[in-house]
């Protein structure tokens, strides 16, 4: 038996980096993106306010109906199920959601126990990225738990034109930005809950990506990462992949790049900092020169890379 049934409960992706709390109550619209909603359901009195039972929230992602579309849910969930029932219209407003997941503890669970069960059928007819993603919404089609999209919990993609929260990052000057992301503070700018980190940002340089990161990065030997130079984005206008590639970023483009690479950059060297501080004692390494635009990533790593990559702009552009 659940102690609380109306606790909220958060479920987030590993490789998601906090910039500001998740909440229950997102009336305030300072922190809220809707991205492109219909009026009527932008509207405040059209649109949940508060995570409470039988209301969820989710992150927008931008698959929109092919958690429907690329499997045949009649074969998963059966012929009745409630997920084929809503309109086309009402299951791209209220279903293709992804981490971050809100609901209380009652809902998540449902969603959680028809999750396990749907989601290696789902697998089975679609082996492709996000199918996991596919069979959360399939779950919570199945048991009508339609979630209220919100587009400012996460930013990722930096090429997005909607559906993630950059419309927040847009407004912070260029000469701010770096600086300002390794220590974001949403009562100056309004930022976003996370940084999904599963793509390449790079400033000048400076250059992240997630399996470029030394497995050995939290011991005393290792050196931290080199940090951005607080005005980055005003700086430089391109990025240096691994592979010695200069990329040309426009103004908005560099602004995002540089905001993401100096959050996730600085909270990598904060938590090693911390580990040194804790464990090294004199033998700290306190270094600061790894570099994602260095040499280092294996053809094995590179092909994962733009295997995800691949699939995730395939499906922005069906989606289009």
């Amino acid at each position: 038996k659940m102690r609380d049934e109306d606790v909220v409960v958060i479920l987030i992706d590993p490789d998601m980096l906090f910039l500001r709390p998740i909440t229950s109550d997102y009336s305030n619209d300072r922190d809220v993106v809707l991205g492109k909603l219909p009026a009527k359901d932008a509207a405040k009195g059209n649109r949940y306010m508060k995570v409470e039972k039988g209301r969820p929230f989710g992150q927008t992602y931008g698959f929109g109906n092919q958690w429907r579309k690329n499997v045949d849910v009649s074969k998963i969930v059966g012929e009745d199920s409630p997920a084929l029932k809503v309109s086309d219209e009402f299951a791209r407003l209220h279903y293709p959601v992804g981490p971050p997941y809100l609901a209380v503890a009652s809902d998540m669970h449902t969603i959680a126990v028809g999750w396990t069960d749907v989601v290696p059928h789902v697998h089975k007819q679609y082996p492709n990225l996000l199918a996991e993603m596919f069979g959360f919404c399939l779950a919570a089609a199945h048991n009508e738990l339609p979630h209220q999209r919100l587009d400012s919990l996460m930013v990722s993609a930096v090429d997005m034109n909607g559906g993630e929260g950059w419309e927040m990052v847009d407004k912070i000057p260029a000469e701010e930005v770096c600086g300002f992301a390794a220590h974001a503070d949403h009562s100056k700018y309004p930022v976003p809950n996370v940084i999904h980190f599963c793509q390449r940002y790079g400033t000048g340089k400076y250059f992240f990506t997630k399996r470029k990161v030394p497995h050995d990065i939290f011991t005393c030997e290792s050196p931290l990462m080199l940090l951005p130079p607080p005005d980055s984005a005003a700086k430089y206008d391109y990025r240096i992949s691994p592979d010695g590639t200069q990329q040309e970023l426009g103004p908005v483009r560099k602004v995002r790049e540089a905001f993401a690479a100096c959050a996730v950059i600085q909270a990598v060297n904060e938590a090693s900092g911390y580990f040194k501080r804790k464990h090294c004692g004199d033998k700290a390494n306190w270094d600061s020169k790894l570099n994602g635009s260095d040499e280092g990533m294996t053809q094995e790593d590179l092909d994962a890379e733009e295997e995800e990559l691949r699939q995730r702009n395939q499906l922005k552009s069906e989606t289009r």
